[in-house]
């Protein structure tokens, strides 16, 4: 009886420790109902996904203000238009990385920076992120695969190879109250994940060269994360996306001896 009082007292501590690990991870949206005029500042990079960082915030402020119209969304649109990075300077700061290395830290969370670039633009919530670990692969199956879409038989039909491209990136989005300086959400665990494939004839050269450009699959790698971020942001107004998103597969029928071809 007592060993069953204790393992009930134990699996309720865990339960505890997961629901509080958490809570910071789950949809901003119902907080997000409270401020009307949001700061969305450009996001830190590392060197995998450099040259992100003005054109993330522009993507994500641009489709959370079409999605949510009723709000005032504050963000550098042009080297003209540009409140954060002026704020920035005017704080004397290089950059976002300051604020957001403090207010990142485990051991000591510090908001006061961001909150204070929140208010030098008139906001009242300013989102401060990271992106980073930019991962683009390509894999060759040789396996020949038979294009049966309008074939019987494996008499002669084509063959193919399948060429697979998977992009990977982490990111991190902290959202701080300016007024009160509070992190009210703090987001360490959201990841984008998009994958190609695409069939070539065995015979044909252009399977050498004919792959998905890394700037498409950046911009289409940035379009995922908005979509991601934005859903749990605004979940009723903006749609989520799958993980792994695949944004290019066969249409044709491909088999081989074991059947049709399941992709990766």
């Amino acid at each position: 009886m007592k060993k069953s009082i204790l393992l009930c007292l134990l699996l309720t501590s865990v339960i505890g420790i997961i629901g509080g690990c958490s809570k910071n991870v789950g949809l901003l949206e119902p907080k997000l109902k409270s401020y009307d005029q949001i700061a969305v500042a450009p996001f830190l990079t590392d060197k995998t996904s450099q040259g992100m960082e003005r054109r993330f915030a522009i993507d994500l402020a641009t489709r959370l203000s079409l999605a949510e119209k009723e709000k005032t969304w504050i963000y550098d649109q042009s080297d003209a238009l540009n409140p954060i990075e002026t704020a920035l300077t005017e704080l004397e700061l290089l950059s976002i990385e300051k604020a957001f290395t403090a207010a990142s830290d485990k051991n000591s969370p510090d908001a006061t920076l961001a909150a204070e670039i929140g208010k030098k633009v008139g906001a009242d919530l300013i989102l401060i992120g990271s992106i980073e670990k930019l991962k683009i692969d390509e894999e060759m199956d040789n396996r020949p695969a038979y294009d049966m879409s309008n074939q019987a038989g494996i008499s002669g039909t084509t063959r193919f190879v399948l060429v697979y491209q998977t992009a990977l990136v982490d990111m991190h989005v902290i959202a701080v109250d300016v007024k009160s300086g509070d992190i009210i959400w703090n987001n360490k665990k959201l990841k984008g994940y998009t994958k190609y494939c695409r069939e070539f004839q065995t015979q044909d050269p252009a399977k050498e060269y004919s792959r998905v450009s890394e700037d498409q699959i950046k911009a289409d790698l940035r379009k995922h994360m908005v979509a991601r971020l934005g859903n749990q942001m605004l979940g009723n107004l903006i749609k989520g996306r799958d993980i792994p998103e695949y944004l290019m597969k066969p249409t044709r029928r491909l088999t081989r001896s074991g059947g049709e071809v399941r992709l990766k």
